[in-house]
């Protein structure tokens, strides 16, 4: 099927044509995909059962979890890991480098992966992450575990764009069904990152997370370098074009402006609030730069149309490309801002003096197990109830009704509390990972990576910007409950008030010794007055949940508008995977690199025929 000019429904994401854009290199890479893309039925029966097509897929699986099982597991133990080898006050680093290193990544990745192939960067990203985990696990201070996190980020943007990996080697109609074998072992993040992280404090040390990350990581990068073979760079452009000629036709101008801009707005909406205030003239400055360098970025895309733009512009005239990015920015931002929030409710809210490390370790994973949850139910399901609309709708729906129903718990709804917070991150995960893969289904098989890259950058930013958001709403509210509420109930409870400043101080520390050192203070003060502190952060967070409120409204009239995409899930295949030894042809419409001349090796899987290719 030929997707040219939008069909009226928005679904389709061809992109119109542009005379400096869409030159004689740019017809020709058009006409190779078209030579790349398959049909299922085209494929000899045995295809997805060939160890290579499965070892794909399970290495896939493997580098996916390590991605985020290496952020979520150290980050949960932060607090200790500083004690470890700081202290110091760059601590909240950790998390920033992370966070901007990926979103930064997932954008380059698709771009350049559609033009240099996708085997080189994935065992590149692979060795980068290597080195990046053997780092943390040695580091002697924080400075250092914070350099590797910056590796590791990089790194993440690869792995954890395996919607697009597995998505481009996968047919449409079963693109959601690998993506559920993939993520299966996603569990270790979203599931039991919490609780291994602490598990290795307690009876090891925070090192063992990184071992672990190591094992996982060199697994499936060790099974990569011996079954992945996507489409050569050759067969992507033909055995005309050199890798420096592609090079030349890469936005460079547009990949510096953005990576500048990225870094310095997200520096600035990381570090606002904590450590720095928003209105300091560090702050300012790395909002006001990175906003001013991404309206430059914007403008260069706009009117210096280069060949291979790192962002065109032309796909927000696409509706189903916009409802799309909403969804998934929408989802990020829940998904990101859910799993920071929820595990600090828990230990401001739900924990005690005599709750286990256990414990709080499991009340503080049901967001994730949700997440993956969901995902693990959805993606199977998708096939099955057919409407992509109606499953993403419905999805948004169910999540905002169970949000609104955790932002009404107290301090003795520990139970519902719970359950809430499993329930709304239920279709999160489906919600955020949809998107990505629906987008593939109207796409110029040539653009599949700078499609997926834009969506997921975006989303990944949203995030980014909505956790700083939560977070300032927190302390803001949790400063005035804390004022009213404790001081009130430390009044009745008996405390002078002259004492209140010192309390606060004690309250700030935490500490029995400095609770000692309140005058006036009594046992049952204290009691009160901690147990009011819960209260206060009780108040607090449901402050946090209505300002999240607004994003599901968001995602839910996208997901009104959203086109109708489940007439393209069908078998259409981009870009089956290579076996090795393969010869590269290429040259006339009759002949296919599908046609992968490799009569000497015996494990081949050999595709017949080219389908008709998404071109645009």
């Amino acid at each position: 099927m030929t997707l040219g000019n939008d069909d009226g429904l928005g679904a389709t994401l061809a992109l119109p044509e542009h005379s400096k854009r869409d030159d004689a290199e740019h017809k020709e890479d058009v006409h190779q995909a078209g030579l790349l893309a398959h049909d299922i039925a085209d494929l000899t029966p045995g295809y997805f059962w060939n160890p290579r097509y499965l070892g794909t897929i399970f290495a896939l699986s493997l580098t996916t979890a390590s991605a985020y099982f290496g952020f979520s597991a150290p980050a949960s133990v932060l607090s200790y890991i500083n004690e470890d080898i700081g202290p110091t006050d760059s601590e909240s680093l950790f998390s920033i480098v992370w966070t901007m290193c990926n979103a930064i990544s997932l954008l380059v990745v698709g771009r350049v992966s559609d033009r240099f192939g996708k085997r080189s960067i994935m065992l590149g990203a692979g060795a980068v992450a290597m080195v990046g985990a053997i780092m943390a696990s040695r580091a002697k201070n924080m400075n250092t575990l914070i350099g590797a996190n910056v590796l590791l980020g990089l790194a993440s943007g690869v792995h954890s764009a395996v919607g697009l990996f597995a998505g481009e080697i996968s047919p449409h109609r079963y693109k959601f069904m690998i993506q559920t074998a993939i993520l299966i072992p996603m569990v270790i993040s979203p599931g039991l990152g919490a609780y291994i992280g602490r598990a290795c404090v307690e009876t090891h040390s925070w090192r063992w997370i990184y071992y672990i990350l190591i094992v996982i990581l060199g697994v499936g990068w060790v099974i990569q370098m011996f079954v992945y073979f996507p489409p050569t760079f050759e067969q992507l452009h033909g055995k005309q074009r050199s890798v420096l000629r592609e090079f030349q036709r890469i936005d460079q101008v547009g990949l510096l402006l953005l990576v500048a801009g990225l870094t310095l707005f997200l520096l600035g909406i990381s570090w606002g609030g904590n450590p720095k205030p928003w209105h300091s003239g560090l702050i300012l400055g790395l909002l006001i730069s990175g906003g001013v360098t991404l309206v430059a970025f914007v403008l260069w895309e706009a009117f210096y149309p280069t060949p291979n733009p790192i962002v065109d512009l032309r796909l927000f005239k696409h509706r189903g490309f916009v409802c799309l990015t909403v969804i998934s920015a929408c989802s990020g931002s829940m998904y990101v801002g859910l799993s920071i929030i929820w595990p600090q409710y828990v230990f401001r809210v739900f924990s005690t003096a005599s709750t286990s490390w256990q414990t709080e370790a499991w009340m503080s994973s049901t967001v994730g197990w949700g997440i993956w949850g969901g995902l693990m139910i959805m993606c199977p399901l998708v096939n099955v109830i057919g409407d992509l609309r109606l499953q993403i709708l419905g999805c948004v729906v169910f999540s905002t009704v169970f949000l609104i129903a955790l932002s009404q718990v107290g301090i003795v709804d520990q139970s519902k509390a719970i359950a809430f917070s499993f329930l709304t991150g239920l279709p999160v995960g489906f919600i955020e990972l949809g998107p990505c893969v629906i987008c593939q289904l109207g796409a110029p098989d040539q653009e599949i990576g700078m499609i997926f890259g834009t969506i997921s950058c975006i989303r990944s930013v949203a995030g980014s910007i909505f956790t700083a958001i939560y977070l300032a709403v927190l302390n803001s509210k949790a400063k005035s409950k804390i004022a009213s509420i404790v001081s009130q109930a430390a009044i009745e409870a008996g405390l002078p008030q002259s004492s209140l400043m010192d309390l606060f101080e004690a309250l700030k520390i935490g500490s029995e010794a400095a609770f000692a050192k309140v005058p006036g203070i009594t046992a049952q003060i204290e009691a009160a007055v901690i147990q009011a502190q819960r209260v206060a952060y009780s108040e607090a967070f449901r402050y946090v949940y209505y300002s999240a409120m607004p994003l599901l409204g968001c995602a839910i009239i996208a997901s009104i508008f959203l086109p109708d995409y489940n007439r393209y899930m069908d078998g259409h295949m981009p870009k089956p995977i290579n076996m090795p030894n393969a010869k590269v042809v290429s040259g006339s419409e009759n002949e296919s690199p599908g046609h992968l001349d490799d009569t000497k090796s015996t494990d081949h899987v050999e595709v017949e025929k080219g389908s008709q290719h998404r071109s645009g």
